[in-house]
């Protein structure tokens, strides 16, 4: 991969509707993100590039191993939140965020692992939304002290090779960069 004038050469570049201001100096951070929604090849990026949505990342990177770029590494992309890592807050002003496709964390419901989101019903009432589900059979359980005990769907091999090229591409060219972590590192309690 070769990045230039802050754009991978190699994917195709879809701009995401929301967009900060360009960074102060280089990028020092990769940020790791799961989607936490359906995996449909496409849903990321449409939402990202909806008018309705306030959120976006630098990467998407699909589960047949496909790169999009919707922000340019060296313009602020609203991934982070309310963060910190090293005693800097905002994170965003000084990240890249790379979201892989994924569902997240689930849990379990019979013989499935299903994705739930909060939603209100039409007479307003909160309640469970199934928004993916998957075979328990096609999922790991997972307990850790940071996360809880839920159900995960494993990263594709092709989705794990384009992280780690992606991120060799990003280390070579910003020499700036001299971490990658996971958002529920710079997002504690709040992230999975």
């Amino acid at each position: 991969m070769h990045i230039v004038a802050h754009k991978l050469a190699e994917v195709p570049f879809i701009a995401a509707v929301a967009a900060g201001s360009a960074m102060r100096g280089d990028p020092e951070l990769v940020i790791l993100h799961d989607t936490a929604g359906r995996l449909q090849k496409g849903n990321s990026v449409s939402w990202f590039t909806n008018p309705d949505c306030n959120v976006s990342a630098h990467i998407v990177v699909e589960r047949d191993g496909s790169i999009t770029q919707l922000v340019k590494f060296n313009t602020v992309a609203f991934h982070a939140g309310r963060s910190e890592w090293n005693g800097r807050e905002n994170c965003n002003a000084f990240s890249i965020g790379i979201e892989i496709v994924n569902p997240g964390m689930m849990v379990k419901r019979g013989n499935e692992a299903q994705l739930i989101y909060k939603a209100t019903d039409d007479d307003g009432r909160i309640v469970d939304k199934v928004v993916e589900r998957f075979p328990l059979g096609d999922c790991i359980e997972v307990s850790t002290p940071e996360h809880g005990h839920g159900w995960c769907l494993p990263y594709t091999p092709e989705q794990i090779a384009a992280v780690q090229d992606l991120c060799a591409a990003l280390t070579a060219t910003y020499q700036t960069i001299g971490e990658i972590v996971t958002h529920w590192l710079v997002s504690p309690g709040r992230k999975v």
